[in-house]
């Protein structure tokens, strides 16, 4: 059993509850929920990757709901995808959309999406693929046919943060198809130190190899977050933040 895991089940066991294995298990959705009980319902996010704010999206029936304060970044590069983003928080004046992408280097990249004129050919989560590697966009549902190359906008993390005068956040939700890991081996934790990053692995498609994610988990533990991975993501969190 992780460590991550044994903390969990020390946590709920008070409560009656324990944490099994399954077969789609959602560690971060139970971390969020802790972490929102204890914090007033309230949390401050910068979610990297939002695709359409419904589509997939962890964080959507929280950030919409009256029961909880979401405030914070939805980023998205994918034009079409952020017109969409845009329309689905309109009602929600605490949460800002931004077209760009997350990329420590470079300016402007190119980035590989479904073209929109094949949304109907492919399944709904192929929607979701946008990368900048475009093997990770072409699968045996997806020829390369169907895939469009687009330049979009990019910053690194960190200078998004400055530019939006954002200095801490709770939670850094992250789906970039394949660029996670750099984005968090990005972050500066000396002086920014989210309660909560979710991530998405995907070792079972080959988005991240296994020794890629033993490197991310012993960055995390260096910097005493706590890693729960389930099937195709995985959160880190700071134990006394969740309680």
């Amino acid at each position: 059993m992780s460590k991550g895991r044994e903390w969990l089940n020390r946590r709920l066991s008070s409560r009656g509850y324990r944490v099994v294995r399954t077969f789609n298990p959602n560690f971060f959705e139970t971390i969020l929920m802790r972490f929102l009980e204890r914090h007033g319902r309230k949390l401050e996010f910068i979610q990297i990757g939002a695709n359409d704010g419904r589509r997939f999206d962890p964080l959507h029936e929280f950030a919409v709901s009256p029961n909880f304060e979401l405030s914070g970044l939805a980023v998205e590069p994918v034009p079409r995808f952020f017109k969409a983003l845009q329309r689905v928080y309109r009602n929600q004046p605490n949460i800002k959309p931004v077209n760009a992408a997350i990329h420590n280097e470079v300016k402007e990249a190119t980035l590989y999406v479904v073209g929109e004129a094949y949304e109907s050919r492919v399944p709904e989560w192929a929607l979701g693929t946008a990368s900048f590697n475009k093997n990770h966009v072409i699968k045996p549902q997806v020829p390369e046919s169907y895939v469009e190359a687009i330049q979009v906008p990019c910053m690194p993390l960190g200078e998004l943060m400055r530019q939006e005068g954002i200095a801490q956040i709770d939670l850094l939700q992250i789906d970039t198809e394949g660029y996670d890991g750099e984005i968090i081996r990005s972050i500066d934790f000396e002086t920014v130190r989210p309660a909560m990053i979710h991530f998405e692995h995907g070792m079972a498609d080959g988005v991240m190899s296994r020794a890629e994610f033993d490197d991310l988990i012993s960055l995390f533990n260096k910097h005493g977050y706590q890693v729960l991975p389930e099937n195709y993501d995985a959160v880190a969190f700071l134990p006394h933040e969740i309680g």
